[in-house]
């Protein structure tokens, strides 16, 4: 789906862009937190039976699969094909996406400034 994106310099500069927004499905996203969460928790088992490692991979590999699904289950989305005029050099440029996050920070490929990338929230 696309979106509406404001693009801002640190100064507080802004302009409009649009990018592509892809939402992952809320099951697919718990099928592969569970994944995640029972598979670690089979290694960190199965880490027992390893001299030496025994004494921190059995409580360290189930924290961090944990962790990991944690930040799989709050997946805010990704985004791709991110267009729009740079509020630095006001040419029309093309950002890499990626996922969501705050902030989302890019370099305009033409002036090298730094954008923070924002999906501009809809109108109440």
């Amino acid at each position: 789906m696309r979106k509406e994106l404001i693009l801002r310099r640190r100064n507080g500069e802004s302009s409009n862009g649009f990018g592509e927004f892809q939402i992952p499905a809320p099951a697919a996203r718990v099928t592969k937190a569970s994944l995640v969460g029972g598979l670690s928790l089979i290694l960190g088992i199965g880490s027992i039976f390893i001299p030496i490692a025994h004494f921190f991979l059995p409580w360290m590999i189930p924290l961090a699969g944990g962790i990991y699904a944690y930040s799989l289950l709050s997946d805010k989305g990704t985004l791709s094909d991110v267009r729009g005029a740079c509020p630095g050099c006001t040419k029309e440029v093309e950002f890499t996406g990626g996922n969501v996050e705050r902030p989302m920070w890019r370099r305009c490929p033409q002036c090298g400034e730094p954008v923070d990338v924002e999906v501009k929230a809809p109108p109440a």
